[in-house]
This record gives C-alpha cells, sequence and structure tokens, in this order.
C-alpha cells in the first residue's frame, strides 16, 4: 500500500507540473506529456465520463438527475486558492467513482505543501441515488457528508480530513472494507441513521467513531485502534450497536457513553496496560464508561475484523 501511495504521489507532482508549465512536463515514464488536465467547475448539465487528471478550479456539482462516472487511475484535483475558499464538490445526481486495486482514483489537494482541510470535500445530497465510491483516496478535505441512503463506500483510503473523514447525516450509507485515518473523527454518525459500519480500519484519527442526535449505527468486525480520543463516543441519546470489534489501545476509553456491546476484543485502552485485557460486563469499567449493556467479552482478537487486505 505504501508504495502505491508513493506512486499516487509523484504522479501528483506531475500533474502540478503540468500545471504550472503546461505541456513539457515529463510523465512517469520519463517522456514527455502533451495532454494538460482537463478544467471543470460549475453545474455538470449532462451524463459525463472523466479520466486522466482533472483540475477542479471553482465549487462543481452533479444535480439530480445527471450521473458522473470517473475512470480508474484519474487523479482529481482540487485548486487551493485560501482556507476562505474551499472547493466543494457536491453531488445531487449520481457519482460513480470506481477504481480498482491496482488503479485507484485520488481526490486531493492540488499544492506542493498538502494541508487537511485544504479542499472542503465531497456531499452527497438526498437525491443523490446509487452512488458508489469504490478504490479511491480521498485526503485534506474538509469531509464526506453523507445525505442519501443510497451510498456505497467501499475499499477506500480517507486520510487527512480536517473534520470527519465522514458524516452520516441522517442517512444509512454502506460503509466497509476502508482505511480511515489522521482524521479529527473516523466517522460522525448524528440523527436518524442505522448505517452499518463493517470491517473498516479506523486508526489514528483524534475521535474513532461520534454518535449524536440519537444515532443507532450498527458498528461490526472493524479495527478501532491508536484514537488520540475515544474509540467510540455517544451523544444524545444515541445507541450504537458494537458488535465483533477489536478496540485497541486509543488513549481515552474504548467505548464512551451509551451503546450495546457485544462480542467485542478490547486491550490496552484508556491508560491501561497494553496488555491489559478488557472482561468486564458492568456499564462502567476500567476501559469502557457509561454504556447500556455488555455481552460475551472477548479474551483473543476477532480475526476477520478490518478490511480485506488485512485478513
Amino acid at each position: 500500500m505504501q508504495k502505491l501511495m508513493n506512486k499516487l504521489t509523484y504522479s501528483i507532482l506531475i500533474f502540478i507540473s503540468i500545471i504550472i508549465l503546461g505541456c513539457g512536463a515529463a510523465n512517469q515514464s520519463g517522456t514527455k506529456s502533451s495532454s494538460k488536465p482537463t478544467r471543470k467547475s460549475g453545474v455538470i448539465n449532462e451524463d459525463e465520463n472523466w479520466s486522466g487528471n482533472i483540475l477542479i478550479e471553482d465549487d462543481i456539482t452533479v444535480p439530480e438527475g445527471v450521473t458522473l462516472t470517473i475512470q480508474p487511475g484519474a487523479i482529481v484535483g482540487f485548486y487551493v486558492e485560501s482556507k476562505k475558499k474551499m472547493i466543494q464538490f457536491t453531488v445531487n445526481g449520481t457519482l460513480y467513482a470506481e477504481g480498482n486495486e491496482q488503479r485507484p482514483i485520488r481526490f486531493t489537494s492540488l499544492t506542493m505543501k498538502h494541508n487537511p482541510g485544504d479542499w472542503a470535500g465531497i456531499t452527497f445530497g438526498k437525491t443523490s441515488l446509487n452512488s458508489s465510491l469504490s478504490f479511491n483516496i480521498i485526503q485534506y478535505h474538509q469531509q464526506i457528508l453523507v445525505r442519501s441512503d443510497s451510498l456505497r463506500i467501499t475499499n477506500n483510503i480517507i486520510t487527512n480530513g480536517s473534520g470527519a473523514g465522514i458524516i452520516c447525516d441522517s442517512a444509512s450509507p454502506f460503509i466497509e472494507d476502508n482505511e480511515i485515518t489522521k482524521n479529527e473523527i473516523g466517522i460522525k454518525c448524528v440523527g436518524n441513521t442505522s448505517t452499518e459500519i463493517s470491517r473498516n480500519l479506523i486508526r489514528a484519527n483524534t475521535y474513532g467513531i461520534v454518535c449524536e442526535d440519537g444515532a443507532t449505527p450498527k458498528i461490526t468486525r472493524n479495527i478501532i485502534s491508536d484514537n488520540r480520543q475515544d474509540g467510540i463516543i455517544s451523544y444524545s441519546a444515541s445507541s450504537p450497536t458494537i458488535t465483533s470489534n477489536n478496540i485497541l489501545r486509543n488513549v481515552g476509553w474504548a467505548v464512551y457513553n451509551g451503546g450495546r456491546l457485544s462480542d467485542n476484543f478490547i486491550q490496552g485502552n484508556n491508560k491501561a496496560g497494553p496488555s491489559a485485557v478488557e472482561r468486564g460486563t458492568e456499564p462502567t469499567s476500567e476501559q469502557y464508561y457509561g454504556v447500556e449493556e455488555v455481552e460475551q467479552p472477548r479474551s483473543s482478537e476477532v480475526m476477520d475484523a478490518g478490511p480485506h487486505e488485512r485478513r
């Protein structure tokens, strides 16, 4: 995975060089590239198919009834002007951004010095139907905001977001097999959402999963580890179902203030020793606090938790 990330970073540097220098930049094979990036902004009025290097110069919208397809290997780069103007990608129609393991699609900022929040991120509106994000690398954004139940988010790397990697706002998308790392919040569930969050790696964020305003997500077979605060935290009568996860080495609580726990492996959280395994069944114990119930705590890891490539 790291070799692939390095290769894609090199491709972005070539992309930036093409923008700055024009046609004479070298490509990865050492030859000259004669193709400038395709420039996009505004409202897409008819179905489109994107490939290669795409430069997003200003806010862009896929309206209801329109389909945008992005081909494997494409780089979608967002122009960075200032923090006062972050470019927003809004999908009210359908987006198929489906790369593959060898040729993921990359959504990133176009700047020599990347920072979380360089661009606003992707918003899927309520009218967005059957969109798919698969085998993408999405980075240096603010957040992915989801208000559509039919979105599938699978096999992506979502990293370095200044807000939440993904926000489910009264919507229940399908979220599976992703690596969600180095965001302020990995996944945030708000309001009337019972989204399925399964087989993800949620690691090295400030908070792993945050549930608010009565959210009831189903959190199953994930690895939730090494976050700087709590692994899973709930507010305002939220009640996540937390089943068969490995919740490891979070600086704060493994689970805080709500949730029904069953068959989880909890180890090394809340400043417990790195080898301390949580076996409590009361609402509060050494590594979790104020949950609704605890059943069948595990003494060994869930072997099929996390993304497919880690199993």
